[in-house]
């Protein structure tokens, strides 16, 4: 109606190296916030790996199922 847009940040309950797990996280949690009206939907970095993945991100695995 103003011409404003709705934002979203969302930090979801993640598992280290789980990209599985966090990719269907990370898609509910964006479902949940544009259907409560949020034009935009920020996550924080890394959560399709998680955060403190260190030496993981190493492993050619890793790397492969979060890109």
């Amino acid at each position: 109606m103003f011409g404003f847009y709705r934002f979203a940040c969302v930090s979801t309950v993640l598992k280290v190296a789980d990209t599985a797990y966090n990719t269907e996280e990370i898609i509910r949690s964006a479902k949940i916030a544009a259907s409560n009206g949020a034009a935009f939907v920020v996550f924080p970095e890394l959560c399709i790996t998680g955060y403190t993945c260190s030496d993981l991100f190493h492993q050619e695995l890793l790397l492969q199922n979060s890109t």
